[in-house]
């Protein structure tokens, strides 16, 4: 939809939209649309960014990441510590209740953690889960968790994708899918009403144990609606009978054109990045030179890139590193390269490329800012003498190119650790991957990437990470390109707190609130 076509559609609706907007407002209500089917609630059975919002919600994870530091900060436990490498104490909240008043206690921490680490569960992400050994009651509201081995990632796990469930309510279920129409949580907002077309949240007035991770905010309610047209998302925000959609950049700037609109761009932990095939899988010789990626990488301004995704080429967080300052982890010193055109056209001399050669660009047809982003960098690749070509592709098509050794290059979104604000998802997904996934060939930074899993103390943690990211830059494997933000569309009086760590959603339900 056009900016001027937005603009006139909202003159001729503002009068009808103020009424139910300024109802909500005052009855703390939020409203909001999700793109995909509502097939449930729950994120261990269907896991996204969507349902990661609505497990926020409803549930507690033991230990949550304070918005404000990144340190992880009791929620459900009251505190924790290590006693060893590959024991930790949890000493739980007492007084808590679940939805359905029953009391929260150590069966349920138990029961939560034997269900994700059974052998006959079947959920997608159940390699999160792979290192708990044991999970073992010691008192009515204590519980230790034993690891198989040092993992470093282990609290990150448990702060960002383990939420405890029920076992009165949940582990006794014969069907454990059933659970996503029924949950029962100690959350902030519990399931008034639920199916695949609606989602009504509503506050829990008993929750007091929030604290500085998780605080309560003044929404009451939270009702979401199942929308995958993004026009229909934009009438109705248009009308008034939404408060917030998640947007492009471009159709987000010319939306917020209007005055009643805001825009809130914040950026988690995802990232729009290149990888390059230097084993040579693909048989695009030039690429396997070091010269040649580094050129390429010389042959990037990134500022155009950042105003591709953000809108804004002057955004503040722009990643300087294949990871993130505030992932847990996160170490590295060697510089990007500066977009130098002169400089990129010598390199690929020197390599024997003086006349440039043809390559291919692998770009997400579902994302915007891979398709965009591929694009702009094709026309700035010419300027150094490589012609491009753009293959947009599904997810699943994409994963076919990567495993038949096809991809030469990829201009590509990634979540940044798969939903965990810590390194050891971009170290096994991108720099230690399984033979399928491998393009860079470099059995040293595989073994360095694999080392830092079991470093405990996060000073030499950074450290051996700092080497790792050092030397896949160095080497020319792959490059941050872009930031990767949530933009946000929301009434003028709906205020999204900024900053923090935000989910692959683009934010948690309690960075929501009305203006008082």
């Amino acid at each position: 939809m056009t900016h001027k076509l937005i603009s006139a559609v909202a003159a001729l609706m503002v009068v009808t939209a103020a009424a139910p907007a300024m109802a909500q407002k005052s009855e703390g209500t939020v409203r909001t649309a999700f793109s995909a089917p509502m097939e449930g609630l729950d994120w261990y059975h269907g896991p996204g960014n969507e349902r990661h919002l609505t497990s926020h919600a409803l549930f507690d994870t033991l230990i949550v990441a304070d918005e404000n530091t990144g340190k992880f900060v009791p929620l459900l436990a009251k505190s924790f510590k290590r006693v060893d490498n590959v024991t930790t104490e949890f000493v739980l909240q007492e007084g808590v209740k679940w939805h359905d008043g029953e009391a929260f206690d150590a069966d349920d921490v138990v029961a939560t953690i034997k269900f994700l680490t059974d052998p006959k569960t079947r959920i997608r992400f159940k390699r999160f889960y792979a290192w708990v050994k044991s999970v073992e009651k010691t008192g009515s509201h204590t519980v230790r968790i034993v690891s198989k081995r040092p993992t470093a990632s282990d609290l990150a796990t448990l702060a960002f994708v383990t939420w405890i469930y029920p076992e009165h309510a949940f582990a006794r279920l014969a069907n454990k899918k059933d659970f996503q129409w029924k949950p029962v949580g100690t959350g902030p907002y519990k399931l008034a009403k639920g199916n695949t077309k609606v989602a009504d949240l509503v506050q829990n007035t008993t929750y007091r144990h929030g604290g500085s991770g998780k605080p309560a905010t003044n929404v009451k309610r939270i009702l979401i609606s199942a929308i995958p047209d993004s026009a229909t998302q934009t009438a109705q925000m248009l009308t008034g009978r939404l408060d917030y959609i998640r947007s492009s950049v471009d159709h987000g700037k010319s939306l917020a054109a209007n005055t009643k609109f805001g825009l809130t761009v914040k950026q988690g932990v995802s990232v729009i990045y290149m990888g390059i095939d230097a084993k040579g899988r693909s048989g695009n010789k030039p690429l396997t030179d070091v010269r040649v990626r580094r050129a390429l990488q010389m042959g990037i301004n990134r500022k155009e890139l950042v105003l591709v995704t953000t809108g804004d080429p002057n955004f503040e967080r722009v990643p300087k590193a294949m990871c993130w300052d505030n992932q847990a982890g996160c170490g590295y010193s060697a510089k990007l390269p500066e977009y130098d055109p002169v400089a990129a056209k010598k390199l690929l001399a020197e390599a024997g490329y003086a006349d440039g050669f043809e390559v291919e660009i692998t770009a997400f047809a579902t994302s915007d800012a891979s398709r965009s982003s591929a694009e702009v960098i094709a026309s700035q690749w010419a300027k150094i003498g490589v012609k491009a070509k753009i293959d947009p592709r599904t997810i699943t098509s994409y994963r076919k190119k990567q495993r038949d050794g096809k991809i030469q290059v990829c201009i590509c979104p990634y979540g940044g650790g798969g939903f965990l604000s810590d390194i050891a998802g971009m170290i096994s997904f991108i720099y230690a991957p399984p033979k399928s996934r491998d393009y860079h060939g470099d059995e040293t930074l595989k073994k360095m990437s694999r080392a830092t899993s079991s470093i405990m103390d996060p000073a030499k943690r950074r450290a051996a990470a700092q080497k790792v990211f050092d030397l896949a830059q160095n080497q020319g494997y792959f490059m941050p390109l872009a930031p990767s933000p949530a933009v946000l569309v929301h009434d003028k009086d709906l205020v999204i707190k900024s900053g923090g760590l935000s989910t692959p959603y683009g934010l948690s339900v309690n960075q929501l609130s009305w203006k008082e």
